[in-house]
């Protein structure tokens, strides 16, 4: 039980649907006492039918009885169906909120926790990890209270009818208990390495797609394929002996079930034969020995559930035991177009080591540089010299080993997060397309901003196909619109392969002078930048790149 104790913090997500709670668990306590009734009554329809009436004389047909059993089983089925509708209503409110705090809390967690994470790993976090404790959260528990209810009742009403039939019944409890202690830490276990598995599956189809270029290229298909086989066979391995320890967990408990109703259908027409109860007795003691072995079933089916509800609990609990880098709730600063200065004063950098590695190699060593308010700067140097971790550092993604920075005087350690970037820009030499409008790629992260903000880049962008909103790569476009790609010259000045033009060059200056663009000086690596987030159809330089 240690392991679902996991669950506990996930149950203030319950908050605030306390109507749909109080109805579900009416309705399952209406539907509890109807089938705890159902046995009685049918046994008194027995007894009737039998010639066994209170009198000693033959009672006939009852017509009563038949209408109160009518009744019963109507409300038995409205009873649930009406519970099933209400706990899945609970369902979706409860995961839809774990899926929102948990997405928002990635968000705001620092930019060096994702250089150590593969997006597929939390993308199963967000979606397959949630999913398993929904359950568990909602219908579970009450599934659980109906049936501890139901085997409580069961048990009163059978002591009432025969008490040695019902110590009978009473030893599938321990027996129950001992199967299910045996093999829940198992079922944790294995259930954690599937969810990890799964991740990495998932990390492994998203770098095979967003590398398809590379991968064909190289003629990696093969590797790539006998990657991913390795990776789901270890999975189908882990989900195998899952389903043998569930399979065994669930036949011990069916065996047991079935021993004890042996037992309680010989014993109980023992106690017939010598007149020491009647067939309607025996008759509704057996229906409810039925009631008390689906309760211990459905424990058994959610004690199973709870193990792997839990393995995916510890999983989330790594991410909210994560620090955010600032205060989600605090208001998000305007973009200022002031010039800016930088400096760096003894700079180290190492990033943190990877899974299984004791140490990291240090990226930036002693690193001194001053960039002026207005500067232009390029960074130059070979794959691999820590360029771009040094632009990760300037725009504040990463905190300096040792050494300082600081913006105007003033260390980037005084700064909120988000004041510190809103003096920055990035372009990154991959464009960036959102699944949104072009109109909204375009004003992308410009807080207030309307629809004239961008309209000559998406007239540019309808002269060039884009005249749907649709996400995907810029060459995507004629593949999309089913139109011939323009040809156009080549510019007399070409620069290296993502690298900017000169800032003295006429493409420089038509991109910088574009119509609805702003410029400042500054920011990171600290030479002038859009304020307009880039057109997405059209290449822009990146924020440091060579000369």
């Amino acid at each position: 039980m240690r392991g679902l104790a996991s669950l506990r913090p996930y149950l203030s997500l319950l908050r605030g649907q306390e109507l749909f709670l109080t109805v579900a668990g009416l309705l399952m306590l209406v539907s509890t006492a109807v089938s705890l009734a159902i046995p009685l009554v049918a046994g008194r329809l027995v007894d009737a039918f039998g010639g066994q009436g209170s009198t000693g004389a033959p009672a006939g047909l009852d017509r009563r009885l038949l209408l109160w059993m009518g009744l019963l089983l109507l409300a038995q089925l409205a009873g649930s169906f009406l519970f099933s509708v209400a706990s899945a209503r609970l369902a979706l409110t409860t995961v839809t909120r774990l899926r929102r705090r948990l997405f928002a809390h990635l968000l705001e967690l620092p930019a060096l926790f994702f250089s150590g994470q593969k997006a597929g790993d939390l993308s199963t976090r967000v979606t397959s990890d949630v999913g398993a404790i929904q359950y568990v959260l909602t219908g579970g528990l009450i599934s659980l209270a109906r049936a501890v209810l139901t085997l409580a009742g069961a048990l009163a009403l059978m002591s009432r009818l025969n008490l040695r039939l019902t110590l009978v019944v009473v030893l599938l409890i321990p027996a129950t208990v001992v199967l299910v202690r045996l093999f829940g830490t198992r079922l944790r276990g294995l259930s954690r390495r599937m969810y990890d598995g799964l991740g990495r599956i998932s990390s492994q189809v998203q770098e095979s797609i967003g590398g398809i270029a590379t991968l064909k290229v190289h003629n990696a298909q093969g590797h790539e394929k006998r990657r991913f086989e390795a990776m789901i066979a270890e999975y189908q391995r882990d989900g195998e002996r899952r389903a043998w320890l569930s399979a065994a967990l669930e036949a011990g408990i069916q065996m047991a079930l079935w021993i004890c109703l042996i037992g309680v259908v010989v014993y109980g027409f023992v106690l017939a034969a010598r007149g020491q109860a009647s067939g309607g007795q025996l008759v509704a003691f057996l229906l409810l020995a039925f009631r008390v072995a689906v309760p211990l079933a459905s424990l058994s089916s959610l004690y199973a559930e709870g193990q792997g509800a839990a393995a995916a609990a510890a999983r989330l609990d790594d991410i909210f035991a994560l620090a955010p880098e600032r205060d989600p709730a605090a208001a998000v600063p305007p973009v200022r177009h002031e010039p800016a200065a930088i400096r760096l004063e003894g700079v180290h950098f190492r990033y943190p080591p990877a899974p299984g590695s004791d140490a990291a190699r240090e990226v930036l060593r002693g690193i001194d540089l001053e960039i002026g308010a207005g500067q232009w700067v390029g960074l130059v140097g070979p794959s691999g010299s820590g360029k771009t971790t040094l632009a990760g550092l300037l725009m504040g993604l990463y905190p300096p080993t040792q050494g300082r920075l600081l913006l105007d005087g003033r260390p980037y350690a005084d700064f909120d997060p988000a004041d510190l970037r809103a003096a920055m820009a990035f372009v990154a030499q991959e464009p960036v397309l959102h699944d949104i409008s072009l109109a909204e790629n375009i004003r992308f992260g410009l807080a207030g901003a309307d629809d004239a903000t961008g309209a000559p880049g998406r007239r540019t962008g309808r002269r060039h196909g884009l005249r749907r909103p649709a996400a995907g790569r810029p060459r995507d476009r004629d593949r999309r619109t089913r139109r011939a790609p323009e040809r156009r010259p080549a510019p007399a000045h070409r620069p290296g392969p993502g690298l900017p033009a000169r800032p003295g060059h006429p493409r420089a200056r038509r991109t910088d002078q574009r119509p609805g663009c702003r410029q400042r000086r500054g920011g990171a690596a600290g030479h002038a930048r859009a304020d307009a987030r880039p057109h997405h159809y059209r290449h822009r330089p990146p924020a440091v790149a060579g000369p």
